[in-house]
């Protein structure tokens, strides 16, 4: 599958993301020099062991509500980063707080493709004790 842009790429990650579809996870990832992190997870730098990840999360999870905040993108014309925020709702589980996310997309002869992810929860807000922010 070729995507012409970094927002389809994203587009593709985050639909399978949602939908559970591995094979379309698998297509939005570039084959080489890639790196994951999931919250709380390892680092992990091949594509064996961060699809194996992607499978388990993917079987395990299952499709879920899925909605993607932009908040921040930066484009250039071999490379992009997206920093997310990740609000997933399932009936079955109560609230779960945002996960931020960096992804950076890579061009290549095929088009774009996802070539890192990292991603964590978002800590809660703490209120300055003064009141005023940095």
């Amino acid at each position: 599958m070729d995507f012409t842009t970094a927002q389809e790429a994203e587009l593709a990650f985050y639909r399978a993301f949602a939908d559970s579809n591995f094979d379309l996870m698998r297509a939005a990832w570039d084959n080489e020099d890639i790196v994951c992190v999931h919250p709380g997870g390892p680092l992990m730098q091949t594509s064996a062991e961060i699809m194996m990840s992607w499978q388990q999360i993917l079987a395990a999870l299952g499709p879920v509500d899925l909605k993607v905040e932009v908040v921040y993108r930066l484009a250039r014309p071999d490379h992009a980063v997206h920093v997310v925020r990740e609000h997933f709702n399932r009936p079955d589980h109560p609230a779960q707080p945002p996960v931020i996310a960096t992804n950076v997309y890579r061009r290549n002869r095929a088009g774009w493709t996802i070539c890192a992810h990292h991603a964590s929860s978002e800590p809660p807000m703490a209120e300055p004790a003064d009141g005023a922010l940095h």
